[in-house]
């Protein structure tokens, strides 16, 4: 949904002054660049807080989400991860502050 919002976006051209704050993220997604299949791409989902229970941990529930989001999203050919903060791949991304 978030590419889909983000094309629709695109289709304003320079009508909308709140696109400026979205240009830079709507040139590269709908670049030559992005779409060039040597590049890795990821799609993060970045979860914090309790949220296990009696019956799944933590680490079972995101494992889950995980699995779902990659079925859903192999259109895309992307690497999907979710993680929070004690998970997460470092080399991928930093947590800023």
């Amino acid at each position: 949904m978030t590419l889909a919002a983000l094309a629709g976006a695109r289709s304003f051209g320079d009508r909308k002054s709140s696109l400026n704050d979205r240009k830079e993220i709507i040139t590269t997604v709908l670049s030559e660049d992005f779409a060039d299949d040597k590049k890795t791409k990821y799609v993060i989902l970045f979860l914090e807080g309790n949220f296990g229970g009696h019956t799944r941990t933590k680490k079972m529930i995101m494992e889950e989400l995980q699995r779902s989001m990659n079925t859903k999203m192999r259109w895309l050919n992307c690497r999907v991860s979710v993680a929070d903060s004690s998970t997460y791949n470092k080399n991928i991304f930093q947590i800023v502050s």
